[in-house]
């Protein structure tokens, strides 16, 4: 798990400010970049599930997906149920919506 090569880094939090949120419309639009992401009803977070092969490879990926969160520094909400049943939550949390930051990540 790791950003794709040529992906730009996460503008630094810090220096985010309301002009970095995205509209709702350009949200959607931006989701089709990252077709394996779903929008949430209000178009302020990004959720993607799957089921790992086994309770170990679900530690493993949120371990691997931390290492990278930590590094960019910004950092999703991961949901473990059921053992093997991922959920990775996206958005930024400081702003309460989504940035370009968020598909960046994705």
């Amino acid at each position: 798990f790791e950003m794709a090569e040529g992906k730009a880094g996460c503008v630094p939090c810090a220096s985010l400010t309301g002009e970095h949120r995205l509209s709702p419309e350009v949200a959607q639009e931006r989701a089709a970049s990252v077709p394996l992401w779903k929008l949430n009803d209000d178009k302020t977070q990004l959720r993607r599930s799957f089921i790992a092969k086994n309770f170990q490879a679900a530690l493993e990926f949120m371990n691997a997906a931390g290492v990278i969160a930590e590094r960019e520094n910004h950092h999703p909400d991961f949901h473990l149920t059921d053992y093997r049943h991922m959920e990775v939550v996206i958005w930024t949390h400081k702003l309460g919506c989504l940035t370009e930051n968020d598909f960046q990540l994705a």
